[in-house]
């Protein structure tokens, strides 16, 4: 190497940022070569992650229910249902002041 050639300082990569961009990667082609939304995707990390929803997908009986799309549209109202906010309580009844009742 010439003398007067500059050597750009040995910068790592912490092993983090190169799985994230890898996962990023993977991601992106999951989304063009196979249709994927974000939102599938997602979903599927949530699953994965998940020990119970895991083990639920690879029970045939829950495979079964899920390939039936009855039960996928039942699923998901059941799911929408459980993400609303609970009903407000209605206010507490006043007290009667009065002494005749």
């Amino acid at each position: 190497m010439p003398e007067n050639a500059t050597r750009l300082p040995a910068v790592r990569t912490p092993a983090r940022s190169v799985f994230a961009r890898l996962s990023a990667a993977v991601r992106a082609t999951a989304l063009r070569r196979l249709g994927l939304t974000p939102e599938i995707l997602e979903f599927a990390q949530l699953a994965a992650a998940s020990p119970e929803l895991t083990a639920a997908v690879q029970d045939q009986a829950v495979l079964r229910i899920l390939r039936d799309p009855v039960n996928v549209r039942e699923l998901a109202m059941l799911l929408r249902l459980a993400a609303e906010p609970p009903p407000a309580e209605p206010p507490a009844p006043m007290p009667s002041r009065s002494l005749v009742n």
